[in-house]
């Protein structure tokens, strides 16, 4: 149908507080699509007219989870200690 599917792994604070991200179309373009804030894995980004034949392009996104420093682990205990 033209329609291109792709998983994409970006950082889990982009998910959670949203960020624009690079990704390669099936023609080798690379293009930004907007990962809106407060998003769950496998939720799907589409970039209209970047699949084939004119067809769409959709991102899902998958969460990566980079090695934390102390001060990140710092920051993530006082998010968590404010939602308890």
């Amino acid at each position: 149908n033209g329609n291109v599917f792709s998983k994409v792994e970006i950082p889990y604070y982009d998910m959670l507080i949203g960020n624009e991200i690079e990704v390669e179309l099936p023609t080798s373009e690379k293009v930004k699509i907007k990962i809106p804030e407060n998003s769950q894995p496998d939720d799907m980004v589409k970039y209209k007219g970047g699949g084939l034949n004119g067809k769409d392009f959709y991102a899902c996104i998958k969460p990566s989870f980079p090695k934390l420093k102390k001060n990140d682990k710092d920051h993530l205990n006082k998010i968590r200690n404010n939602h308890k």
